[in-house]
């Protein structure tokens, strides 16, 4: 029966690799979007982000996952008007497999610090009476191999200079 109350019908399927535990030791390319893509970290001129108080914040609070965790490590983020890419390698040395599923939040999983960072910096921005909100999700990639990781890094830290043709500039997709 509680399987099928609703029919899956208010369920958003996960993007998550089905079989993958979250918490393995691997490196992630994570984006996490403002809600509705809101330009809440400040705005990009002559190819250079120009952090806002917000966004200064948002990069001091990913700085600090490196600062007080022992099992997570950010090797590259930037923070854009509306959106922060950001490189996370988890150190995590597991014995147990738990796999990808809909429920709690497991300790140091990605999606927990994730969760996390996006707690903190509403908070920050919610005291401070900013404008601020995430999407619900994130989009996450597992780094496979280290072609994809310099290509990922690379992109990463060119991002602002090609906001112009960023898929999340939303310029881009007004008509």
């Amino acid at each position: 029966m509680k399987n099928n109350l609703y029919q899956n019908k208010y369920r958003i399927s996960s993007a998550r690799l089905q079989n993958w535990d979250y918490r393995s030791a691997a490196p992630y390319f994570v984006t996490i979007c403002s809600k509705n893509r809101e330009h809440i970290f400040g705005e990009i001129e002559n190819g250079k982000m120009i952090l806002n108080d917000l966004g200064k914040q948002a990069g001091q609070y990913l700085i600090n996952i490196n600062i007080y965790t022992d099992y997570a490590n950010v090797v590259n983020f930037v923070i854009m008007p509306n959106h922060v890419h950001a490189i996370i390698e988890l150190k995590n040395r597991t014995k147990e497999h738990k796999p990808n599923k809909f429920g709690p939040l497991l300790k140091k999983s990605l999606s927990s610090i994730l969760n996390h960072y996006k707690g903190r910096v509403t908070r920050y921005a919610n005291e401070n009476n900013l404008p601020a909100g995430w999407q619900a999700l994130f989009n996450d990639h597992i780094i496979r191999d280290m072609d994809e990781y310099k290509r990922v890094f690379d992109y990463i830290t060119d991002n602002p200079k090609n906001w112009k043709t960023d898929k999340f500039n939303d310029t881009n997709y007004k008509q």
